[in-house]
C-alpha cells in the first residue's frame, strides 16, 4: 500500500531552505523516503516532477535548468548529484578534496577572522572537510 506524497505545507513534507545549504542531503534523504512510500521511488521522471513541488519558486526554476532535469531518461542519481554540485555547503565526506579545503582556507584569509565567532565558523567549515580528507 502506498502514501500519497505530502502537499508542501503538509507537516510532513520534506523541506528545504536554500539558505541553508548544508543540510541539503538530509532534505534529498527525506524526500527519497517519502517518495518511496508514495511508490514513486523507481520511477527518476516522477521523482523529478515530485521534488519540485517541495521548493521555493526561485530554487524551482534554477533546479528545472539542470540537464538531468531535462532529460527525462536521466536517472534520479545523475540529477540529485548535479544538484548538490551547485551546493558546496552540501559538501559530503565522499565529496571532499584538498582543493575544497583549500577553497574553505582561501575564502577565510581574504574575509580575515576578525571575531570569535567568524573563527568558529572557520573551524566547523575546516573539520567538515578536512576530517573527510582524512577518512
Amino acid at each position: 500500500m502506498t502514501t500519497p506524497l505530502p502537499k508542501r505545507d503538509e507537516r510532513s513534507a520534506p523541506k528545504f531552505d536554500p539558505k541553508n545549504e548544508a543540510l541539503l542531503p538530509n532534505f534529498f534523504e527525506e524526500f527519497e523516503r517519502t517518495a518511496k512510500a508514495a511508490g514513486i521511488d523507481g520511477d527518476a521522471a516522477q521523482m523529478k516532477k515530485a521534488v519540485m513541488g517541495y521548493l521555493d519558486v526561485n530554487t524551482l526554476l534554477f533546479w528545472q535548468t539542470m540537464d538531468a532535469y531535462e532529460d527525462a531518461l536521466s536517472p534520479w542519481e545523475d540529477f540529485k548529484k548535479e544538484v548538490l554540485g551547485y551546493y558546496p555547503g552540501a559538501l559530503t565526506r565522499a565529496e571532499a578534496t584538498v582543493e575544497e579545503l583549500l577553497k574553505v582556507v582561501e575564502s577565510y584569509r581574504k574575509r580575515g577572522i576578525s571575531s570569535v565567532s567568524i573563527l568558529n565558523e572557520f573551524h566547523r567549515e575546516f573539520t567538515v572537510v578536512g576530517k573527510a580528507l582524512v577518512k
